[in-house]
């Protein structure tokens, strides 16, 4: 135990000081304290609970005797590049479509550089500005919990070294763009409950042209059915494609599922498909028997096959 000058203040007094930040941040303060080798941390711990962190924090602080000041001026020098909590607010545990959304994003795009430069809206890149991959940070293979996702992606937006006026304009962007295509495509036909259209779905996306060119990573969770509503619509607003593109995309994506629930209800049904080559006027005759039972065509045409066939067997030919 290091000897304790007369400013130090006691492991309660730390917890209290610490319990003032963001959950956000205390894991911030720890990965960077990981990183500065102050901590020495598990890298797949889990950041759950908040009153763990601040624990965690606390002991290690105490043991290595700061005071008040000297944390406060650690604490500062650790989030030199954090960037306000405000600004991630649209990223929200009650909105999971968004967290994904921008964690794909990041996934699957160059945003920033090792130097700490914009890549994302500069078009005029040299080689020096090597990319700094979020999925080097980051884990797709196993199945991160939606609110683990969100604190990978908030952390490595604060932990690289960049302008925050970069940071600032990425995450910007991120929220604009997230709420003009929710506005502008509705996922609201995907049901939580049909494991049928779930399978159907996670199988479409992944063989999709748009989302293989565009997504060479996607998190695992799509194959968990109680998330695929909520990955799909993700992957599909975070695709740096233009609004056309998408429509086209939904449109395509809809009328394949049509298909595949009307091939289905046949089945179910019993039924099947038959192509048939009539005289207009028989066609026209269809049309009148149809309008007079009130029918489409397809049940006329059943009630005439089912009532000829009562005929001939009551007829003992």
């Amino acid at each position: 135990m290091p000897t304790f000058d007369q400013n130090i203040i006691s492991l309660h007094e730390l917890e209290n000081y610490l319990r003032q930040l963001s959950h956000i941040k205390l894991i911030h303060i720890i990965k960077r304290c990981r990183v500065e080798r102050i901590l020495y941390v598990d890298d797949n711990i889990v950041y759950d609970s908040k009153e763990e962190s601040i624990k965690l924090l606390a002991i290690e602080f105490y043991k290595n005797g700061y005071n008040l000041g000297k944390l406060k001026e650690k604490i500062e020098q650790l989030c030199h590049y954090y960037i306000n909590d405000t600004y991630f607010d649209f990223i929200d545990n009650k909105d999971p479509i968004s967290i994904l959304f921008c964690y794909c994003h990041l996934l699957n795009n160059k945003v920033f550089s090792k130097n700490g430069n914009d890549l994302f809206f500069n078009t005029r890149r040299t080689l020096k500005d090597e990319p700094i991959e979020f999925i080097r940070h980051t884990t797709i293979q196993r199945k991160n919990t939606i609110t683990q996702m969100r604190i990978d992606f908030i952390s490595f937006i604060n932990l690289i070294t960049s302008d925050d006026s970069n940071k600032k304009k990425y995450i910007n962007y991120l929220n604009e763009e997230y709420t003009l295509s929710r506005s502008k495509f509705d996922f609201n036909w995907l049901s939580k409950k049909d494991k049928e259209q779930a399978v159907w779905a996670i199988k479409y996306i992944k063989d999709n042209h748009a989302i293989k060119n565009n997504h060479k990573y996607i998190p695992n969770i799509i194959d968990d059915y109680n998330h695929y509503s909520i990955v799909i619509p993700a992957l599909f607003h975070s695709l740096e494609i233009s609004d056309d593109a998408k429509e086209l995309f939904l449109i395509k994506m809809k009328k394949a599922w049509g298909q595949v629930k009307y091939r289905n209800k046949i089945k179910r049904d019993k039924k099947t498909t038959i192509n048939l080559v009539i005289r207009q006027d028989s066609k026209s005759k269809l049309e009148d028997i149809s309008h007079f039972y009130g029918l489409n065509l397809n049940e006329t045409f059943e009630k005439l096959i089912n009532n000829e066939s009562k005929i001939i067997k009551n007829s003992g030919i």
